[in-house]
This record gives C-alpha cells, sequence and structure tokens, in this order.
C-alpha cells in the first residue's frame, strides 16, 4: 500500500465525522445535516457572506467580512483533522443554508472545553433549523469522551437566539459589558453561556480526589 493511502486512512481515523442524515422543518420542509468538506467551500462562502451582510446578531459589519475559498477550505481542512472539532452543515436543494461549527481550545487546561458558532440564510429562520444544528451538535459532542462542556458568546439583542441556546440547557455565565459598538452608536453586551455535558471526573494519583480549593495566603 501506498505511503499516501496509509496517510489518507490514518487522517480518515481521526476526522469528526457525522453521518449525513435528513431531517425537518416546521413546515415540513427536508433539509439535510451532513459533515462539511474543503468542496463545500465555495457554496459555504456565499451562505456566510449572505447571512453576514444581513448583519443581525453579527459581529461584523456587512463589508469587514472578505475570506476567500482558499481561506474557507483551509477553514475547514484545520476542523477535519482535528478529532473534536466539527463543521456540520446544513443543506436544502443541494444549497447550503447553515451551519454549525465547533473548535476547542488549543492549551491542556482547556482542551476538553470548546465553542460553537452558528448561523443560516434569513430566509430559514423561526422554521426550527436552529433547533436542529444545535442538536446534532450537542449529540455528536456528547460521543467525543474528552469533550466536557460547550460554550458561546452571543450578542445581547440577539433574544431569539438566546432564547433557543436557553432551550438546549445553556446557562448565562456571566457577560462582557458594552461588547459591542453598532455605526449608530448604540451599544450591546456579549452575553457569555455554557453547557456541561458531562459530569465532572476530577481525580489526583490513584483515585484520590483532588480539591480545587485556593491555599490560603503566605500558606
Amino acid at each position: 500500500m501506498r505511503l499516501s493511502h496509509l496517510r489518507a486512512l490514518n487522517n480518515s481515523a481521526i476526522m469528526a465525522h457525522i453521518d449525513s442524515t435528513i431531517r425537518h422543518l416546521k413546515d415540513g420542509s427536508e433539509v439535510t445535516l451532513r459533515t462539511g468538506v474543503e468542496e463545500d467551500a465555495p457554496s459555504l462562502l456565499a451562505t456566510l457572506s449572505n447571512y453576514i451582510s444581513e448583519n443581525e446578531g453579527m459581529v461584523w459589519e456587512p463589508d469587514e467580512y472578505r475570506k476567500s475559498e482558499q481561506e474557507i477550505g483551509e477553514w475547514i481542512r484545520t476542523m477535519r483533522e482535528n478529532p473534536k472539532e466539527i463543521l456540520i452543515l446544513a443543506t436544502s436543494n443541494n444549497e447550503i443554508i447553515g451551519n454549525i461549527d465547533f473548535h476547542v481550545g488549543a492549551r491542556k487546561r482547556i482542551a476538553h472545553v470548546g465553542e460553537l458558532g452558528m448561523g443560516m440564510l434569513p430566509a430559514f429562520r423561526s422554521r426550527g433549523l436552529g433547533s436542529l444544528l444545535l442538536d446534532r451538535l450537542i449529540r455528536w459532542a456528547k460521543q467525543v469522551p474528552e469533550l466536557e462542556k460547550i460554550n458561546l458568546n452571543v450578542i445581547s439583542t440577539n433574544e431569539r437566539a438566546i432564547g433557543l441556546y436557553r432551550k438546549f440547557g445553556f446557562e448565562e455565565e456571566g457577560r462582557r459589558l458594552r461588547e459591542f459598538k453598532y455605526s449608530n452608536g448604540s451599544y450591546a453586551d456579549a452575553v457569555l453561556m455554557g453547557k456541561i455535558i458531562r459530569p465532572a471526573s476530577v481525580h489526583f494519583g490513584s483515585g484520590t480526589q483532588f480539591e480545587t480549593t485556593r491555599p490560603e495566603l503566605g500558606k
């Protein structure tokens, strides 16, 4: 067997993946949920540019998002090479209509935690697509033994998204006040939310529980 084939097999063994499944929106419309691949870069870029330009609940101003197809393809590739990261796409009639992605921390002490990002075309909002994407991501994360918590941050004015996250068990953990400033001079907070997906298992040495208490100063 060629070395290139061995490398391909090795990469496929560690790549995060979900089986392609057909789900239904509230109105009965069919959507397909599947793992994103590098070849999706052109279509995904068009979808991202579309819903970012609409600008509701986004960090970017419409003219700030200037990613290329090559940059999107590289972004997808780096996720596919990490078994604890994933890009899930929602498609309808072979068109990408939404996406959700998950990234973990680069340091060992935060490698058990990741952050999600999600977006969709305006025409598919309030139709149940966000619930389908979020549910699928959570179910995937629970199957990855090393993952214990999912984090996210959302603009405080995006009440619809905050309500969706609360529905799936995310809790508000704090706020960064006046984190976002709009062109009209108004501000919004960044709402930090998290969801524990696996009970803590903290031990020190051979089976002795390690208590993460803070030592008193001077001792």
